[in-house]
């Protein structure tokens, strides 16, 4: 059933998604009740008064009524609590559920081209398991290396800190990325003997996501695919599961934007002992708070 009135449209779609170059594009084409589908991605968009686009998908194309078949041929407007479909069944089990997972995908973009979560739009029900924070990697940017953890990092030059992380439902283990990030970057004076705080910012936030068009930055600039450890790497994992996340707390702010390029150049601080402090929250504002220290030594 739609929450929203609007004209609605009818497609199937692709995702077109690689590494080389790294891209992350739909490519979708209108479906006709005539047509047969062997796929499970049908979308049903709806097109709202304010402007925003709200993509249903996951429909099974069997279970479209007429109605919105002939609403999309004559570009009519579909009623708020108009039936458009049912939930096709999930070929796969998404890890780590043993069970398929049928869902419906929703995605929400404003006109501005940006991404609006979609928690703000429609209700959903009280989380009460916070956001987990698995590891903090500090990483070389020139070489995407993380460096070693004992006793403390030792770094130099350009560094990018990164976040391996998740989040989860309520009655379910399916886990997704976290809603917000703060970071705070502190440093430690022995002359003092007490520490003071040097950079202090919000790295992420989904009210929307900072991106427009395609995702390939959401996905190759904020995100990260994996990073290099000593023994080999680690992978973040969006697609079947356990979900796994690396996110980049370097790569901008919610003020500034975001860009490749970005990154805490330890060149501008002075040698010593630092620590980095993250705090990652969900939807409903459960915190998860963590923590590493490390040496600037240039």
């Amino acid at each position: 059933i739609t929450p929203v009135a609007g004209i609605v449209s009818v497609n199937i779609y692709q995702i077109d998604a690689g590494m080389n170059p790294p891209h992350f594009v739909y490519k979708r084409q209108p479906f006709k009740r005539t047509d047969i589908s062997n796929t499970r991605y049908l979308e049903i968009a709806i097109d709202d008064g304010p402007g925003n686009r709200w993509m249903f998908r996951h429909i099974s194309p069997e279970s479209v009524p007429d109605e919105v078949f002939n609403l999309a041929k004559s570009r009519t407007a579909i009623k708020a609590g108009s039936v458009i479909g049912q939930v096709a069944r999930w070929h796969l089990p998404v890890k780590p559920e043993p069970d398929l997972y049928d869902h419906i995908h929703l995605e929400i973009i404003a006109s501005s081209g940006h991404y609006l979560n979609p928690a703000h739009l429609v209700e959903t029900g009280k989380d009460y398991y916070p956001p987990q924070i698995h590891a903090i990697y500090l990483v070389n940017f020139e070489n995407d290396r993380a460096y070693l953890k004992m006793p403390h990092p030792v770094v130099s030059g350009k560094v990018s800190i990164i976040a391996g992380l998740n989040d989860r439902m309520n009655r379910s283990s399916y886990q997704h990325s976290v809603y917000s990030a703060q970071v705070e970057i502190l440093h430690f004076s022995k002359a003092e003997n007490q520490w003071h705080k040097i950079k202090d910012y919000q790295a992420f936030k989904f009210d929307r996501l900072p991106v427009t068009g395609d995702r390939t930055q959401l996905a190759n600039v904020i995100y990260r695919d994996s990073i290099k450890l000593r023994e080999g790497r680690v992978y973040a994992n969006g697609n079947d599961g356990p979900r796994f996340f690396l996110l980049n707390l370097t790569a901008g702010d919610t003020k500034r934007g975001y860009h490749s390029y970005n990154c805490l150049d330890t060149r501008g601080y002075k040698n010593g002992f630092y620590r980095c402090t993250i705090t990652v929250s969900d939807f409903y504002g459960n915190n998860k708070t963590s923590f590493q220290d490390f040496i600037i030594n240039n």
